[in-house]
């Protein structure tokens, strides 16, 4: 039997940042990580300024690992064929993100981590059980046939989209798979624009490619899964949507098979807090990867988890509730946000067509249009209806760009009704979140 102020689950991103966030609150903390190859596994790169704002908070943005990380300035936007000309989508004032390789992010947090005081990771073991106490939790963890009980008084789910520790804290969950993603690593100097993260739009897409650091590149290829379409994952996608030379030095990495792939899903959690155990990171719910904001989610979550305990002056239960409310307009926020924009960059209808153009001109027309774009994908505007103004603008554009052409009013509205309909549509999911 043992007995500390916390166990995390998982010692990943989420997890570290927020045993740094707890013993920051001078808790004793406990990080149990069962370790599952991440080396093969394609996950989040990218740490948008507000993450890297939380490392610095944490006391993590000085983990060695981040020196190699690339600086990314904002991203640049690519139309699909047939439309001339990029956009650059610059962060605020200057501010960068940090991209680096999954692994590496998450091996040099945690031994940054390990490092302090109050704090021990049990390298091997897996949660295999949480039931509730008078003042707490008692947590039960396994390595091989070896079984103890830890004590504690709050128990932190960072253990990812397939959380264990969600299950046996009686909080279900709904998955919808939405896209089969296929990444693969390229020379940096294959992309068109240094210090810049890539979006190439097209029907089908899109494509993501942004450098990760030692004279690396990722490109993610993105399949949209829809109910009535299939996807065979032993086929290449499509390269059509990228410019020469990125082209041909992705497609020298799948002439050699060195591709990793992932299903992503839409995971919606029915709370993010029961009893005495609350969760973090990908465990509180998902959504496409195409704002890339899983990872500053989840620094965020635990600067927000420290700062509500703080508030309550330790009270988990209020605690966990204050933490809740404050999460969940975040996560309703980058939900819609990630879903209108796979939709609108990669769909294939019509009406997805009609988006892309409008939103590119949107985008080349005006500073203000792209500020507060890039503020909503970098999550320093979290607001809905900050997300449902910019929309309404967008919509606007593109039906003043057909002011010249013979359509009459009735067919103006029809084209209104079907650029709004995918909007309505995520607006009753996301508001769903909790």
């Amino acid at each position: 039997m043992k007995d500390v102020d916390a166990v995390i689950a998982g010692g990943g991103i989420a997890g570290s940042a927020a045993a740094a966030a707890l013993v920051g609150l001078g808790w004793s903390v406990m990080i149990v990580e069962p370790g599952q190859h991440d080396e093969r596994r394609l996950a989040g790169e990218l740490i948008h300024p507000a993450g890297v704002a939380g490392l610095a908070k944490l006391g993590l943005l000085e983990t060695p690992a981040f020196a190699a990380a690339a600086r990314l300035g904002g991203f640049a936007i690519f139309p699909e064929p047939g439309m001339a000309g990029c956009v650059e989508l610059p962060y605020r004032q200057s501010a960068v993100a940090l991209a680096l390789d999954h692994t590496k992010i998450c091996q040099g947090l945690l031994a940054t981590v390990a490092a302090m005081p109050r704090v021990t990771v049990e390298r091997g073991w897996r949660v295999t059980g949480v039931s509730e106490t008078i003042n707490g939790s008692a947590v039960q963890i396994r390595f091989g046939g070896v079984i103890q009980t830890v004590c504690c008084r709050l128990v932190v789910a960072a253990d990812g989209a397939s959380s264990p520790v969600r299950a046996f804290a009686g909080l279900p969950h709904r998955r919808t798979r939405n896209a089969v993603l296929t990444g693969y690593l390229v020379d940096h100097v294959a992309l068109p624009l240094a210090g810049l993260g890539h979006i190439f739009t097209a029907a089908g897409g899109p494509v993501l490619a942004y450098p990760i650091g030692n004279g690396r590149a990722r490109v993610l290829f993105n399949r949209p899964l829809r109910r009535d379409s299939l996807v065979r994952l032993d086929t290449d996608p499509t390269t059509e949507a990228l410019p020469p030379r990125l082209r041909a030095a992705a497609e020298a990495a799948m002439a050699g098979r060195s591709g990793r792939r992932f299903v992503s899903s839409d995971v919606a959690v029915s709370g993010v807090a029961r009893g005495h155990v609350v969760l973090t990171g990908d465990a509180a719910g998902t959504c496409h990867p195409i704002t890339a904001s899983g990872m500053t989610m989840g620094l965020d979550d635990a600067v927000r988890l420290a700062g509500a305990l703080r508030r309550r002056d330790g009270d988990v239960a209020s605690a966990l509730a204050l933490y809740a409310a404050e999460r969940r307009s975040r996560q309703r926020a980058r939900v819609l946000l990630a879903a209108l924009m796979h939709d609108a960059l990669g769909g294939a209808e019509p009406e997805m067509g009609m988006l892309r153009g409008a939103l590119h001109r949107y985008w080349s027309g005006s500073a203000r249009a792209r500020a507060a774009s890039m503020a909503l994908l970098a999550m320093d505007d979290v607001s809905v209806g900050s997300m449902l103004f910019e929309f309404a603008r967008v919509v606007a554009s593109g039906l003043l760009a057909s002011r010249g052409e013979p359509v009459s009013r009735l067919r103006r509205a029809a084209l209104t009704a079907r650029l709004s309909r995918p909007l309505m549509r995520h607006l009753v999911g996301a508001m769903r979140v909790q």
